[in-house]
């Protein structure tokens, strides 16, 4: 199964989910829910993914309310949960997480509070707990610049070396 993570923005309204895949032929898009009601914004864009534990698909959004919101599949990214917020600011900015073997995370972001808010530090945040799609606790925050951009994430693995990640 191959899942790309994709958004759709219109004047009213912004909505993420995944295009998914079995056989590269043929794709649907499994939308990730989310309640417009009480938003103060236009909602959730550009969704990164990661593999959890047992099968479950993490998902992590840029989202136009203040904070990072958070999503998640059970049955390998045919359905998700709604998307909650979480306690991670986000200022309306880009993201990227990548998992690491032992179930850690990093998640590189910029978390600064409000809309359109300055785009630095860009922070490189480490984790290993999380409890419920909307709970991120723990971090290990590690600042690494302010005033660039980010482009991804990724994992290389490294001939019987920990996995590097790139950014």
């Amino acid at each position: 199964t191959y899942l790309a993570p994709m958004s759709v923005e219109t004047a009213a309204a912004w909505d993420a989910g995944v295009d998914i895949t079995t056989d590269g032929r043929t794709w649907r898009t499994a939308w990730v829910p989310l309640e417009h009601g009480g938003l103060q914004g236009l909602g959730v864009i550009q969704p990164t993914l990661w593999q959890g534990r047992e099968g479950e698909i993490r998902m992590l959004l840029r989202s136009t309310e203040g904070v990072i919101y958070a999503s998640r599949s059970a049955d390998g990214g045919w359905t998700w949960d709604p998307a909650r917020p979480t306690a991670l600011p986000n200022n309306h900015s880009g993201l990227d997480a990548v998992g690491l073997p032992g179930g850690r995370v990093v998640l590189a972001c910029n978390p600064v509070s409000g809309n359109w808010a300055a785009r630095s530090p860009l922070t490189l945040l480490v984790t290993k707990i999380f409890d419920a799609p909307a709970v991120v606790r723990n971090f290990f925050a590690v600042s690494i610049c302010s005033g660039v951009a980010m482009s991804a994430l990724v994992t290389i693995p490294n001939a019987g070396l920990p996995n590097c990640v790139l950014y």
